[in-house]
């Protein structure tokens, strides 16, 4: 219902206007029907009589009379309100009981601080040496879960003056108070809060304190233990090695087994291949290169009976084992000995480095040669671009003088180029020496010194002749094309300048 029909309805309520009136307004307000479409013909009240002669005219009905609107019943008044009864007034709060100033001076007890401790618990943990609390060491105690059993208990333990924050940092890290008692039993009787945090970390127990102070090691220190038990040694491992001779095992040699991971089994077997005199380093050493039993018995298998301390590190250092001894003399090489094995290892010669050396047509190589071409890194790949480029008849030393003055394949290609194809090894060797390089090659070809030699080349470089020498000369009329007279002008020290 609209804001205006409302109105209406509100007036005929109060008596201002009659139903009747009311009615008129409220038709006056309906929506008038649109008019009916007329599809483009005009409306007409006349009968077209051409058209409807002969037909009777039918009688119009009689209209209905409106049926009269049911008059609104008027709204009844509001009526009024019953008054509500008064609050009675709110008792007086009874007093708070006086504080003793001295006694709770740094503690006040609020809800949000979340504390478990009665103010009873703070005058216990005053007796026992918590002077100085306050509500933040309340509030962080008993979020970590510090109870007043647990101070209580702390304290009968020994643990000398006690604080908030050495009690947190114990209960962080699951310290007990029988832990604490034990360690005084084993004799650490003035341990503090970190000593007994880094024990506890490292999960060493008063039990194994007290078999190693059993064992001899009467004065260990925090720190001791600690090396100990990282490494370790137990008790057992102590007995195991003195068990094998080594009676005046000290600390230190002890630690040095532990962290090397020698076993006592590894020792044992040893000993069984007839080493039975290794000291401690010996044994160390040979554990830290991986000389096991079973490599011993495979060498010796090989024919490689007496091995001595020193060839067994070697053999671990540089990896030479079974399977490299037979790769190797499958190629021929039965005679080597255990030094010239570890010589081929030292210098990277493998059984595959041989093959290919053999494929590029050099067959008969002896341990030296061998050893040359790898300690100058003449590579297969070097050998083979020397031979694409036709230089075939050379022997080991020609590679390895190449090698060794750092003559390259590439040089050899711009030589031949540029038109010098008249060259050995020898010549390639003394170019490498004397650092007669493609470029240098150029200039002297290019100022116009036709027919040039290697000889001359080297001479020329020998000698200091270079592209701004021989233009200087000309400059000042000398045009001479011939190698000779320009070195002969060198070395006579004619001077450019």
């Amino acid at each position: 219902m609209d804001e205006e029909k409302m109105m209406i309805l509100n007036l005929v309520a109060d008596g201002k206007i009659s139903v009747d009136e009311a009615e008129k307004l409220l038709t006056a307000l309906e929506p008038k029907p649109a008019p009916a479409p007329s599809f483009g013909f005009e409306e007409t009240n006349a009968w077209d009589e051409a058209e409807f002669e002969g037909l009777e005219t039918v009688p119009q009905p009689p209209r209905i009379p409106p049926i009269p609107r049911i008059p609104t019943i008027p709204r009844i008044p509001n009526l009024p309100r019953t008054p509500s009864m008064p609050t009675p007034p709110r008792p007086p709060r009874p007093p708070r009981p006086a504080r003793d100033a001295q006694e709770h001076r740094h503690v006040r007890f609020h809800p949000s601080h979340f504390h478990r401790f009665s103010p009873d618990d703070i005058v216990e943990m005053k007796t026992l040496g918590m002077d100085d609390l306050r509500d933040h060491d309340l509030a962080d105690m008993s979020h970590h879960g510090v109870t007043m059993e647990y101070i209580r208990k702390m304290s009968e333990a020994g643990l000398g003056k006690l604080n908030s924050d050495d009690l947190t940092r114990l209960r962080d890290h699951d310290v007990r108070p029988d832990y604490i008692r034990t360690l005084r039993e084993v004799g650490f009787n003035e341990i503090d809060v970190d000593e007994i945090v880094r024990l506890r970390d490292h999960d060493v127990r008063p039990d194994y304190v007290r078999k190693m102070r059993d064992l001899g090691y009467a004065n260990l220190t925090i720190e001791d233990v600690i090396r100990l038990h990282n490494h370790d040694v137990s008790p057992d491992y102590v007995k195991a090695i003195r068990d094998l001779g080594y009676e005046d095992v000290d600390l230190e040699d002890i630690i040095r087994l532990g962290n090397h991971d020698i076993d006592p089994r590894y020792v044992q077997s040893l000993r069984e291949l007839g080493y039975d005199d290794l000291d401690l380093d010996d044994i160390i050493q040979l554990g830290n290169h991986d000389i096991s039993p079973e490599l011993v018995k495979s060498m010796r298998e090989l024919g490689f009976e007496d091995i001595g301390m020193d060839e067994l590190i070697q053999l671990g250092n540089h990896d030479v084992n079974p399977e490299f001894v037979q790769e190797i003399r499958a190629l021929g090489y039965d005679d080597l000995n255990l030094d010239h094995l570890i010589q081929f290892s030292i210098h990277d010669v493998s059984a595959d480095f041989i093959r290919e050396m053999r494929e590029l047509g050099l067959r008969d190589l002896s341990f030296d040669d061998l050893i040359q071409l790898s300690i100058h890194d003449v590579r297969a790949g070097f050998v083979q671009e020397l031979s694409a480029l036709g230089l075939t008849d050379f022997s080991v030393d020609d590679l390895v003088q190449l090698s060794i003055h750092n003559v390259r394949p590439a040089l050899i290609h711009d030589l031949r180029e540029m038109g010098l194809t008249d060259f050995g090894v020898d010549d390639l060797v003394e170019f490498g020496i004397h650092n007669v390089s493609a470029r240098f090659v150029r200039d002297m070809i290019e100022l116009g010194f036709e027919g040039i030699t290697v000889d001359d080349l080297v001479q020329m470089r020998i000698h200091g002749v270079s592209r701004r020498f021989v233009e200087k000369l000309r400059e000042k009329g000398f045009d001479s094309t011939d190698p000779d007279e320009v070195l002969r002008m060198r070395i006579h020290g004619y001077e450019t300048a």
